[in-house]
Order: C-alpha cells, then sequence, then structure tokens
C-alpha cells in the first residue's frame, strides 16, 4: 500500500497526518506499506504533492509508478461544529474504491491544539470556521444548503460521487464523496412530482423517472424515463410509459445486467432494456404501483402497491409467483435479503412486515416507528437492516432478534452505499453504518 497524499489546512498538518496513519498501519497490521522516500522520488517525476489535491487517476499513475497494489488518498475538512476526517483506499489495477471511512471529530481541545500547532491558524471552540455542511449525526455530513427539495440522492457503485436530483431546481447534481465539491450539475426538466434515480452498476448511466402529463387518445397518464451518461453529463436516451393514473414513475437498474432497467407507471411493469430499446411488460391486477424492488441475484422483483398488497414476480419471464397481504396502508418501500429467504416491506400504516417468501407467512410485524415508513433495506451481509420513516428516524435492525441496535435522527428515504457501510437519505445527508 502507498500513502499517497492528504489533503488538509496546511503541508506540516498533511505530513503529520500521513505519518499517524503509516506508524499505525505499520503497527497494527501486516500490510506493506511504501516508504514515503519512495513515494518522494516520483513527486517532481509527475508533479504532484503529497499534502495537495490528488485526482484519482493521478493517485492511480503514483501507485503504478512505485509498484503497490493499493493506494490511500484522504482529506480533513472544517465544517460546522469541528471537522470532518475521509480516507478512501483505491485499487491501482481497476480502479475501484475498495473501501471509505469518513468520520467528524469535535472541536475539543484536543483538536484545537493539534491544528494549532501544525496551521498557522488560531481556533478556539467558540469561532470554529463556518462551512456549509450541517451535522446531523456524530458520523454524517449534510448537503441540505445544496439540494433544495430533498427529492433523492444516490451512491455511486464505486463509493466516489453522491449523485442527488433536484426536480424543483431541474438538475442532477454529481459531488465528490469526499470533499463534497460539485463536479457537474446536469439539466433536467422541473418536475412536479418526486422523480425516481437510479445509476447502473457499472456506474455509467443515470436513470431518472416521473410523471409528465396525460395522454388524452390513450386515457392514461403518461411516465417519462431520461437516461444521461454520467461522464458527460448528456441525454442519451428519452422513452415514455403507459399505465394508467399515477404521480410516479418508478426506475431501478437490474442488479446484475447493465443496460436492463425495471420501470414501474400505475399498474403495469416493463423490463426495459436500454441497448436494444426492447421491452416486456405486465399489467398487474393491482392498485397504483408505489414500489419496485429486484432481489440481489435479480431472479426475483417485488412490487408494492397503494392498498398494501405486495406482489412478486419471477426476474425474467415477470410471471406472477405469489401476492402477500397484511398490510393496512400502502407499500413504501420494500427489501430482499441476500439469500432470497426473507422480504422486509415499509408500509403507510406504521410498520414494517418481514415475510418468508417460501410460504408467504409473515414472520413478525415490527411497530417500533410512529409515523410512515419510507424506506427499507437489508445490509450486504444480511445481518442487519434499516427502516426510515417519517418521524424523522432511521432506526438499525439485527435480522434475527429483530431488536434496534441504534437509532439515527434526520433522516427519511434512504440508500445504502454498495459496499453496504453507509446510507444516505433523499437530502443528501451521508451516515456511517456501526
Amino acid at each position: 500500500m502507498a500513502l499517497v497524499n492528504f489533503t488538509s489546512t496546511s503541508d506540516k498538518l498533511s505530513d503529520y497526518i500521513i505519518d499517524e496513519l503509516m506508524n499505525r498501519i505499520i503497527n497494527n497490521t501486516n500490510i506493506k506499506i511504501v516508504e514515503r522516500k519512495q513515494i518522494e522520488t516520483v513527486q517532481e517525476e509527475l508533479n504532484f504533492q503529497m499534502s495537495g489535491l490528488v485526482s484519482d487517476e493521478t493517485a492511480k499513475s503514483i501507485g503504478k509508478f512505485i509498484g503497490a497494489d493499493v493506494i490511500l488518498t484522504g482529506n480533513l475538512i472544517s465544517i460546522a461544529n469541528g471537522y470532518r476526517i475521509g480516507i478512501k483506499t483505491i485499487h491501482v489495477e481497476t480502479g475501484v474504491v475498495q473501501s471509505l471511512y469518513i468520520i467528524n471529530i469535535e472541536n475539543n481541545a484536543e483538536m484545537i491544539s493539534l491544528i494549532r500547532n501544525y496551521t498557522n491558524i488560531e481556533l478556539n471552540a467558540s469561532n470554529t470556521p463556518y462551512s456549509f455542511l450541517k451535522i446531523s449525526d456524530t458520523h454524517s455530513f449534510g448537503l441540505e444548503k445544496r439540494i433544495h427539495d430533498g427529492s433523492g440522492a444516490i451512491i455511486s457503485p464505486d463509493n466516489k460521487w453522491i449523485i442527488a436530483v433536484s426536480g424543483y431546481d431541474g438538475k442532477i447534481y454529481i459531488y465528490d464523496i469526499m470533499d463534497l465539491s460539485l463536479l457537474r450539475a446536469i439539466p433536467i426538466p422541473k418536475i412536479d412530482y418526486f422523480p425516481s434515480l437510479s445509476i447502473s452498476n457499472d456506474g455509467r448511466i443515470i436513470a431518472v423517472g416521473y410523471e409528465t402529463g396525460y395522454d388524452y387518445e390513450k386515457n392514461t397518464d403518461i411516465g417519462r424515463i431520461l437516461w444521461y451518461d454520467i461522464l458527460t453529463g448528456r441525454k442519451i436516451g428519452d422513452d415514455k410509459f403507459y399505465g394508467g393514473r399515477s404521480h410516479k414513475c418508478l426506475c431501478v437498474f437490474n442488479p446484475v445486467y447493465t443496460t436492463q432497467l425495471l420501470i414501474a407507471f400505475g399498474n403495469r411493469i416493463y423490463i426495459f432494456d436500454t441497448f436494444t430499446r426492447k421491452n416486456k411488460s405486465i399489467k398487474l391486477n393491482t392498485r397504483i404501483i408505489n414500489t419496485i424492488e429486484y432481489s440481489n441475484d435479480d431472479s426475483y422483483i417485488a412490487v408494492g402497491d397503494t392498498s398494501g398488497n405486495i406482489t412478486i414476480l419471477d426476474g425474467l419471464s415477470l410471471k406472477i409467483l405469489k401476492r402477500f397481504s397484511g398490510h393496512s396502508g400502502g407499500i413504501n418501500s420494500l427489501s430482499f435479503s441476500p439469500d432470497n429467504s426473507v422480504l422486509i416491506s415499509g408500509s403507510s400504516d406504521f410498520t414494517i412486515g418481514v415475510w418468508n417468501i417460501a410460504n408467504g407467512n409473515e414472520i413478525i410485524t415490527l411497530t417500533n416507528h410512529v409515523e410512515r415508513i419510507e424506506s427499507v433495506l437489508y445490509t450486504i451481509n444480511g445481518l442487519y437492516f434499516l427502516s426510515s420513516s417519517a418521524d424523522g428516524t432511521t432506526k438499525l435492525w439485527d435480522s434475527h432478534s429483530f431488536k434496534v441496535l441504534k437509532e439515527y435522527r434526520n433522516s427519511e428515504g434512504i440508500n445504502l452505499s454498495h459496499d453496504g457501510n453507509y446510507f444516505i437519505n433523499d437530502f443528501g445527508v451521508l451516515f456511517k453504518i456501526e
């Protein structure tokens, strides 16, 4: 591993943090560390500073030049009541972010002393530099001043970006997850109702779905999906879908096949191929579809409607396999366990249903929230799941005992990072799961 660079308030502080990280890694792990002198020899060659801002591509070049398998970069920035440290490791060959660690540190006496000793900044606990960040939890940061209406936010598959959509602004925003700098804004039509947002599992395509009017000849509302290339920001597709009356056009990329998108509008489900432009569909005998979800291996599709019913479809043929009922309010979110044995559902009746997929029985009803459930999500390992509610909380549950392990404040609709270590709410606030 090579500790390539660390950005902070001063070169001296960056050097101190790099040295401390190296010491911790050497003393507590079996990881081999490239010596600082070896890295310094390529500084002039590649024109970079260990204490300055280095792009991922430059960092990869440095790693290849010195023969490292993995590189580590990080930064320290000031926030509203302290500092935030972000550290990530990148695999040199693939460029994939292997791990991401973000933590907020209070501006206590020890931190003030450290900053004073390694910078020229004089601080005290009452005059911490102002930042646009808003802390909502000890391990979170927010983008509320950039995302005006909380239309939705997701994390890219490689954990490099936060992607947020604002129907009010008519824009997709792409932020660097480490320093929250705005990398790109993509124009989209202004949207009255909250849009649906999804990203392909290779991180190349963003899909935005929304209701866009009424077709009087077909006697149906119109659902619209817009496709954007995330690297160029250019629109690469614009398709319409029909299915009756609805204010939502939902879209979820297939977790296995990059080009396939699951779409729901009204009471109709589509599987659309972005490459061939072909689709297959099924009309369900249900009320308006309110949420859709793939299983991790794409073998199942779960569909929840506004009347509280759940339908399980075959992920390839769209054949109806099972129907679950029990909720007295609409289904707002669904999530499969990693082994496809359990489905959890979040409803407007303030409850979470835990269902045995094999026999269709409800294992348990969870009633710990006091408002409608906005989102439910299994973690990657299946040991835990998350539930977020309009009561302003997200709860972390043990998936075996069904006990609440932790509660996070100020979070409604949420999405999970692909490594399962973080979740992000619709306003762009990132929370660490621990």
